[in-house]
């Protein structure tokens, strides 16, 4: 808290933004959010807090809160949506944002009632003016590089990734979290489209022995 004033409290396993505390440091006093909800607590306070709520028989993840809004305040998180397709090389379906119109609440998250707009360029350009452009050149480079070096992390043939991400009036661009086999929502046509071509690659291609039905590392 003395070094980042702000950070995000998050369950090492959750979803739907379920549980995900932010805590703010003030003058004399610490902010407590977790959702619409807002306390204020004094040093032995927040202490007792975190001994109850975020060490009770429970895992948490904590780092600096990253404020990504857009240029009128608003809080925003963009989904990334990656799946196999033809050839089983990745392809990006769309990457489009959520945004938050509760300004008692400092995160976002589309199950949590953020609105979502599928026009995202013009999102962009409208509301992150200054660095639209950079966005765009910084969103196909992490597509370009994120999939194939996340790949690598694991032993088996991973075929849809959704990544949460943040994105500042700055133009720079963080990773929130990892979604595997992430929902498409209306995405379902394209992601049907790329999915019947990876698997007809597939049925070609995908030779014994298969690990737990996986193909073998050399067909990444």
């Amino acid at each position: 808290m003395r070094r980042y004033k702000k950070v995000i409290a998050k369950p090492a396993s959750s979803n739907q933004g379920k549980g995900i505390y932010t805590i703010e440091k003030l003058y004399s006093s610490y902010r407590v959010r977790y959702l619409t909800e807002c306390s204020e607590f004094t040093e032995d306070e927040l202490e007792t807090f975190f001994k109850k709520e975020l060490r009770g028989g429970k895992s948490f993840n904590f780092s600096p809160f990253f404020v990504s809004e857009t240029n009128v305040g608003q809080t925003t998180v963009f989904r990334m949506h990656i799946t196999r397709g033809a050839l089983g090389k990745w392809q990006l379906i769309k990457t489009f944002p959520y945004v938050n119109l509760n300004a008692k609440s400092d995160i976002t998250n589309g199950m949590q009632g953020a609105l979502i707009t599928t026009r995202e360029q013009m999102f962009l350009e409208q509301y992150y003016p200054e660095s639209y452009e950079v966005i765009n050149t910084q969103l196909k480079k992490l597509f370009n590089i994120f999939s194939r070096k996340f790949q690598r992390l694991y032993p088996w043939r991973l075929d849809a990734l959704g990544l949460d991400l943040g994105i500042s009036q700055e133009g720079k661009i963080v990773i929130y979290e990892v979604n595997a086999g992430p929902g498409v929502g209306f995405m379902a046509y394209p992601v049907a489209c790329a999915q019947v071509q990876y698997y007809e690659w597939l049925a070609k291609n995908a030779t014994m022995p298969c690990v737990n039905n996986f193909l073998p590392m050399n067909l990444r």
